[in-house]
């Protein structure tokens, strides 16, 4: 999202509807995000949405020439339908 955008809510308006597909109409069990461990607004956001922190893969990124850690993180079915 472009910065002038940002901080205005669509990612996580954005995310709701994934989620809110995911769960209604392809009925899936559980749905995971990868998110650089440096990234705490993305982490934050996830966090928001019921999103559980459960593994770390290391050094799974390569940027700015150096391997970085990336945080899996998951929402399993029961924690979206107390949503919808």
């Amino acid at each position: 999202i472009s910065k002038e955008y940002r901080g205005r809510g669509f990612s996580k308006i954005g995310l709701q509807l994934l989620e809110n597909i995911a769960l209604k109409d392809y009925c899936l069990h559980q749905l995971y995000a990868g998110v650089g461990t440096e990234n705490i607004k993305s982490r934050n956001l996830f966090i928001s949405l019921g999103f559980i922190e459960t593994g770390v893969k290391k050094d799974w990124n390569y940027y700015d020439n150096k391997f970085h850690d990336e945080i899996i993180s998951i929402v399993d079915h029961f924690s979206l339908l107390q949503r919808f």
